[in-house]
């Protein structure tokens, strides 16, 4: 017996070391076919357990012991109980490619989760598509906007709740969002609407319908809570505990519940609807608006176009996936960035800030500010990136591959090397191995995020953070078709909440260690919790939400010293020794009213460089002693609009900042910020509300237009005049204006060369003749009118004829804007003004009554001209609200008279001022005239005139036009007015020399505070000459535009935001066909008999003489500027 149980145990001694053998062979294979790539090597993985912080991966228990990885990407091989070799990629260009080439990475089938029946998650090839063809539609616009009315009224339902508390504390956040996405889901997924107060806390309460054991809530709750269970285990098991019980319960009632909305929703769309009820309105809209209603519908037009639909079961299993994605992962993600925020304070008080400002009138966000809502999301995103939900994503390896990774960096400046960048790595890859995308390992790789471990929303307040490294949502054709649903959720949620309450940690829950960095406090706070959760979620995450006061903090500082104070903060501001010599003293006495006035006015802008002033310019008095010699120097007048210019960014350059101010004493405190930032521009044109237009009620000369109105009445304006500007007046501006130019030619035909004394003389009639037929549909010979415009005589009835009206207008526009009628009659120069502008209403009202009488009657000859014209284009779209029933949406005569008006005010001077310079710029540069022309030349083949039809084509006149607008704007500086206190975030400056990422300091930022009632002057000259969006900007170099990759928020000649010119394509049509007729046939050369030509000097140094700025005008214009037109060969 001994024996055999010897030779018993030596056999399985034997066996064990062969199977171990085994092993160990099929290991070391396995280790061969990834020819060994740095990893780690484990006998057994725990591959559930979640870090404590997701930044810091844990080691597993029972590693083999890890080696020095050094790539982005790293290996794991388990030997027991089979060999397996896993794949963890960090690198975003790897990654790509394993999410695009799905053939080759498919995802793992997710069996498990056709809970309910097949879905967009666990189908592929032909079967996903029809999932994903009929889900995606779901997603709609309409139920984006159904996602925020709800989240919206969810939150103001909780904040209700809060009503009369002065802190409300939440033991665990999550308490809170868990509940809240689920009603958002509840109704903007299911269609069925629940108020906070009738389920939160008190499920029980409401008694399930007749059928149901449980409330539909009851059941989507458990179900989620459940999930483990519910997937693991079969029902007999389920029935083993009460609380299991409880889940295979809520299962088969959600179920139900499903099956029972599928059926009446398909006999609600059969069955015909009494359009006089509207008592269920609202549940109409919600039901056709949710993602179910969604389905259903997709579903039903597949099968009525002759495709196949989801059958019921597919149905469900689609919407029971799209709750399980959307439900917890929203809700751990949302108390994460509420963690955040209360560890950062600075940052909530950013995103306060931005709300405020973007917030509607009446103060309350709506869905219409989601797009301006820009913090938010960069809240949510930055949030994403440091707690992503899913750790890892699982593909497998169809068929022996290669993939290409960077060598792993140690820190920021290793990212930015360009030597160390080159260093990749070929990594084979054996079929039936597992790829895992570590979205947690890329979001903090420092290759593609600066400070990867920092809180830094800011990152994602531009458009240049790496998209391809940002994988919360996974990535490829199979990311999340919920993403947009759970970002507006967020952001209303977010939005809300920070402008009525202030997000802190709780202190009797948490400890405070003073001194502790926001980083460490951090680590502490939002722990991962372990396991029982499908998404990263906080492990306890205990918050107090206090409430806000209505009013802001006084930032005004309180002196012990006054007037020694004054002097130190005066002194402080490193412009005063350029506003005021050194023997000049301004003395403040704080005890006086206007002292004080001063001292708050200055500390209310926390003392920020620029200018402190006694008299400011843009006061009548300061306008008229601004130019007397030597008082600009003791009063400290603020330059005028040609000297801005001239300075261009140099103001900048000295403050430090791309923002500074000017403090005026007299006659009131007066604060003014002049921006050169481009994102802070662009928040303060989008921002109406905060940052609103000053009245320009001086331009209601003819009657209200779309330039002077505001809010509902803009609209109204803006909705009949943006017609007018058509596809149809852009031809006709072309035909007009190569009419006008042929006959300038003709006029010139016999001449070698022409000498224009002075450009402006001829683009200004020009101008005028173009915008007379294309605007007002009254064409006028250029031989007739040009030169001689007293020998027309004017029609019966009028004093003048029409285009000296316009003319006289134009010219003396300063005039009849500053003076009343009675002063106007002191001169003769002026009583003209007065006449045309008389007459010129007199034209347009006479216009109106012939094309409202030709309207009704037969057609007009030459309709083409006529029915093409922006009057005409006002006539007609007045009169189609008119007739739809839009009484009120129709514009008056006067109301027309004034839009026309100031559509020929701002479209002529503008123009043939551009022009001019364009004209001028390309005498000084022959080399970027000949580019010019050969590059008409190519688009003409050569052989024929340009058409209309070459317009698109003619890229590079544009492009010319553009950096002449970019080298001289035709307005200097827009005002804006602050409607509430607010922040705005500011670049610093850089250097003239400043080149693309040459300077790591070039994108710090500061927050400046801009008290209610400054006014805010968008600087234009100063964009376009910033360094940071134009490299050499003060080179003219047309090429920058030729592409489509220039800053397009740093370019407003135009102005930006929703108030833009309407008019820009009629003055770009315009100049492309002049410059496009002229360039074929004349070369523009500099009149060396009336300006100076100096050998050897540079094509710059020419410029800046040639085309020296006049003072004075509406729009910068150039003093004096001869030039020759010499006849091409």
């Amino acid at each position: 017996m001994r024996n055999i149980a010897y030779q018993l145990l030596s056999v399985g001694l034997l066996s064990l070391c062969l199977y171990a053998l085994n092993v160990y062979r099929r290991y070391k294979s396995a280790i061969q076919a990834i020819n060994d790539l740095p990893g780690t090597r484990y006998f057994l993985r725990d591959t559930q357990a979640y870090p404590r912080h997701p930044s810091a991966i844990a080691p597993p228990a029972l590693s083999m012991g890890p080696k020095e990885v050094g790539l982005d990407i790293h290996t794991e091989v388990r030997v027991w109980p089979a060999p397996q070799v896993h794949f963890t990629l960090a690198d975003a260009e790897a990654i790509k490619e394993v999410t695009t080439s799905r053939a080759t990475f498919p995802k793992p089938t997710y069996e498990i989760l056709n809970l309910y029946g097949r879905n967009v998650v666990t189908t592929e090839h032909d079967e996903w598509k029809k999932h994903r063809k009929i889900a995606q539609p779901a997603f709609s616009e309409r139920n984006n906007k159904l996602v925020w009315d709800e989240a919206s009224r969810l939150t103001d339902e909780i904040l209700t709740e809060w009503k009369g508390k002065d802190a409300v504390c939440v033991d665990h956040v999550v308490d809170m969002t868990l509940p809240f996405t689920l009603l958002v889901i509840s109704a903007a997924g299911f269609g069925r609407r629940v108020p906070w107060i009738e389920e939160v806390g008190s499920n029980k309460a409401q008694p399930p319908p007749p059928g149901h054991t449980i409330t539909f809530i009851q059941a989507v709750s458990t179900m989620c809570k459940g999930l483990f269970p519910r997937l693991l285990y079969p029902d007999w098991v389920l029935g083993l505990r009460p609380h299991w019980r409880s889940i295979r319960t809520a299962y088969y009632e959600l179920e139900k519940y499903m099956m029972e909305m599928i059926q009446k929703r398909q006999a609600e769309r059969l069955a015909p609807r009494d359009d006089d009820d509207d008592d269920d309105d609202d549940d109409d809209e919600i039901h056709q608006s949710s993602l179910f209603d969604g389905l259903l519908a997709a579903s039903e037009e597949g099968l009525a176009s002759g495709q196949t639909a989801l059958s019921q079961k597919e149905l469900m299993g689609n919407i029971w996936i799209f709750l399980l994605a959307g439900h917890e992962t929203t809700a751990h993600s949302l108390a994460f960035a509420m963690g955040l925020l209360a560890c950062y304070p600075d940052e909530q008080q950013k995103l306060y800030d931005h709300v405020k400002s973007v917030a509607s009138e009446n103060g309350v966000p709506t869905y219409d500010d989601v797009h301006a809502l820009t913090r938010p999301l960069a809240i949510f995103y930055e949030t994403l990136r440091i707690f992503p939900p899913i750790l890892n994503i699982p593909k497998k390896v169809t068929v022996d591959s290669t993939l290409v990774v960077h060598k792993a960096t140690t820190g920021p400046q290793d990212a930015k090397d360009s030597a160390f960048d080159g260093g990749r790595k070929t990594v084979f890859m054996p079929k039936g191995t597992y790829i895992y995308i570590s979205p947690i390992a890329l979001h903090y790789n420092p290759r593609y995020w600066e400070d990867p471990f920092e809180f830094k929303p800011d990152r994602f307040m531009n458009n240049s953070w790496n998209k391809d490294a940002f994988l919360p949502f996974s990535g490829g054709a199979r990311a999340c078709l919920g993403r947009r649903f759970s970002e507006v959720e967020v952001i209303a949620f977010l939005s809300k909440l920070v402008l009525q309450y202030k997000i802190e940690l709780n202190p009797e829950k948490f400890e405070i260690i003073p001194g502790e960095t926001p980083r460490e406090t951090r680590d502490r706070l939002l722990e991962v919790k372990r396991s029982g959760s499908l998404t990263l979620a906080p492990h306890n995450l205990p918050l107090v939400f206090r409430r806000r006061e209505n009013t802001i903090a006084n930032k005004q500082i309180t002196f012990k010293n006054p007037n020694s104070d004054v002097q130190r903060s005066l002194e402080s501001t490193p412009s005063l020794n350029a506003n005021f010599p050194r023997n000049v003293h301004m003395e403040v006495d704080t005890d006086t009213k206007a002292g004080k006035a001063l001292i708050n006015a200055i500390q209310s802008i926390n003392n920020l460089p620029g200018t402190r002033l006694f008299l400011n310019s843009f006061h009548p008095l300061g306008a008229l002693l601004a130019w007397v010699p030597g008082v600009s120097l003791i009063f400290g007048l603020s330059p005028s609009s040609a000297v801005r210019w001239d300075r261009k960014y140099k103001f900048y350059e000295q403050f430090g900042l791309e923002v500074f101010t000017e403090v005026v004493a007299w006659p009131n405190i007066y604060t003014f910020f002049t921006l050169a930032d481009a994102e802070a521009i662009k928040e303060v044109t989008s921002s109406r509300a905060t940052f609103q237009k000053p009245p320009y009620k001086i331009l209601e000369q003819y009657g209200p237009n779309v330039v002077t109105t505001e809010n509902e009445e803009w609209k109204r304006h803006r909705k009949i005049s943006q017609p007018a500007f058509s596809e149809r007046n852009n031809r006709l501006v072309w035909q007009e204006t190569m009419r006008l130019t042929d006959e300038i030619f003709t006029e010139w035909k016999g001449k070698a060369t022409v000498a224009v004394d002075r450009v402006v003389d001829l683009t200004l009639p020009l101008a005028l003749l173009v915008i007379s037929a294309a605007g007002f549909g009254r064409r006028v010979p250029w031989a007739e009118e040009v030169g001689g415009l007293s020998d027309t005589k004017p029609p019966p009835g009028h004093a003048i004829t029409f285009i000296r009206s316009i003319s006289v207008i134009c010219t003396g526009l300063y005039v009849r804007l500053a003076f009343p009628d009675w002063v106007l009659g002191l001169r003769a120069e002026w009583r003209t003004v007065r006449t045309a502008f008389y007459e010129l209403e007199s034209y347009m009202a006479e216009m109106i009554k012939i094309r409202q009488a030709e309207r009704s009657s037969a057609p007009r000859e030459d309709d083409g001209l006529q029915k093409s014209n922006l009057f005409d284009g006002l006539l007609a779209a007045s009169e189609e609200e008119l007739a739809s029933g839009q009484t009120s949406g129709a514009l008056s005569q006067r109301e027309l008279i004034g839009n026309i008006w100031i559509f020929l005010m701002a479209g002529h001077e503008t123009t043939a001022h551009s022009l001019a310079f364009a004209m001028g710029l390309l005498a000084c540069y022959p080399e970027e005239q000949q580019k010019l022309y050969d590059q008409i030349q190519s688009v003409l083949g050569g052989d024929r005139l340009p058409t209309y039809g070459d317009v698109h084509a003619l890229t590079r006149p544009l492009a010319v036009l553009y950096e002449t607008l970019r080298m001289f704007p035709p307005v200097v500086t827009v005002p804006k007015k602050t409607a509430a206190d607010v922040t705005l975030s500011v670049h610093r400056t850089v250097s003239e020399t400043y080149k693309k990422g040459s300077d790591i300091g070039a994108d710090q930022r500061k927050m400046v505070f801009i008290p209610k009632g400054a006014t805010i002057f968008i600087n234009i000259t100063a964009v376009h000459y910033n360094p940071r969006y134009w490299e050499d900007p003060h080179e003219f170099k047309p090429d920058r535009f030729m592409g489509n990759d220039w800053n397009k928020d740093a370019f407003l000649p135009f102005s930006g935001g929703a108030r833009a010119c309407l008019g820009r394509r009629f003055s770009e049509v315009e100049v492309i066909a002049f410059l496009t007729a002229l360039v074929l046939r004349y070369k523009i050369e500099i009149n060396s008999e009336k300006f100076k030509i100096i050998p050897g000097e540079t094509p710059r140094a020419t410029r800046e003489r040639l085309l020296a700025v006049k003072s004075g005008g509406i729009t910068l214009s150039p003093a004096h500027l001869p030039l020759v037109f010499r006849r091409r060969e």
